[in-house]
């Protein structure tokens, strides 16, 4: 169906309005030559018959292009169809005269009520008909037109609420950070410094690199080690592993900071609040889905998954992939005893 709908946008594209005229044009021709066929005895038949089309032509398009917009469209009905009546009688006299070369024969024609009702019914039916047409198809170009409108409109709008909730990711990483910060600057300072050189780098990925649908997925694990590693340098006895095989590297792309969230929560939720803590990361690929497993300890009585902080969080990742791969991701949240686990599976092409 889509398939359909696009071939016929591409046909029906105002950059071939000139043959979508010629075709309009040349159905009405063909028609008065097909019906008067037998009757083009000479060359002056032609003219007229070539005249006779052209009276369609003019109050077709005045119909279309005019009345139908100036009246129909604006709610006057009563007023368009009494227009298009008189416009009908107007080309149809104007139709007489292209055949009538006396005055008299005109009104000789016109006293025979019989013939003349017959043949200004066959009038009124081409009319109709060819109106009818031309209404259609520019009916058919204004629906398509405003429905690539809309889905212009909806994709701007995704956009939009996807730059914003990427826009959310990791403030409280960035507070908590600048926090520690504050803190080494007087008590270590060269450790500070080496964790401004990794905030920096977080920074620089996140403003240059991520601005793109989709980025290599060595570039996200990059962004995923530095982001830990900046958190073992302010808790060295961080137990941190990531665990992947080098064949997910081989063209795989993924959308940029996807994964931030599942990891932003392990540090605070985990590592932040135990003194011997653990964040291990998994991930691979296999029958065309791709998965991302985050593992941390937490401390036995804690509410994790259920403060509001990390359920705004989640909220955020949820929107994300509903917006980014609607039906196409499953994540899982699985919390034990003392272990917190979260699980993103992705189906890839």
């Amino acid at each position: 169906m889509g398939s359909a709908n696009s071939i016929i946008a591409k046909l029906l594209d105002n950059r071939h309005r000139i043959i979508h005229h010629a075709v309009y044009i040349g159905l009405i021709a063909t028609f008065w030559f097909l019906w008067s066929f037998r009757s083009l005895n000479s060359f002056t038949d032609i003219l007229k018959t070539i005249a006779y089309s052209t009276t369609y032509v003019v109050i077709a398009y005045f119909n279309i292009y005019f009345l139908f917009q100036r009246f129909f469209f604006r709610g006057k009905v009563l007023a368009y169809i009494f227009i298009s009546v008189l416009t009908f009688f107007t080309g149809y006299f104007a139709q007489q005269f292209i055949y009538f070369t006396t005055k008299e024969a005109f009104l000789e024609d016109m006293s025979h009520t019989g013939p003349l009702l017959r043949d200004m019914a066959i009038n009124a039916f081409t009319f109709f008909m060819f109106i009818c047409i031309g209404l259609a198809f520019k009916m058919l170009k204004m629906w398509l037109n405003s429905e690539s409108k809309l889905m212009l409109l909806e994709q701007e709008m995704l956009k939009a609420k996807l730059s914003n909730l990427k826009s959310q990711v990791n403030p409280h990483f960035l507070f908590n950070t600048f926090n520690n910060l504050y803190v080494l600057t007087k008590t270590k300072p060269a450790l500070a410094s080496e964790m401004i050189l990794g905030l920096s780098d977080l920074m620089r990925y996140q403003l240059n690199e991520s601005n793109v649908e989709k980025i290599g997925i060595q570039k996200e694990i990059d962004y995923i080690k530095n982001l830990l590693n900046l958190e073992k340098l302010r808790k060295d006895s961080l137990e941190i592993k990531i665990d992947y095989d080098q064949s997910l590297l081989n063209g795989l792309t993924i959308e940029p900071l996807l994964f931030t969230t599942l990891i932003e929560n392990a540090v605070k939720h985990g590592s932040q609040q135990m003194e011997k803590a653990f964040i291990h990361v998994k991930l691979e690929k296999s029958n065309g889905h791709f998965t991302i497993n985050v593992r941390n300890s937490k401390p036995e009585n804690a509410i994790f998954g259920k403060e509001e902080s990390l359920g705004l969080g989640i909220e955020n990742l949820k929107s994300r992939l509903n917006i980014l791969c609607p039906g196409k991701h499953d994540l899982k949240l699985i919390n034990d005893k003392n272990i917190f686990s979260a699980n993103l599976q992705l189906e890839i092409k």
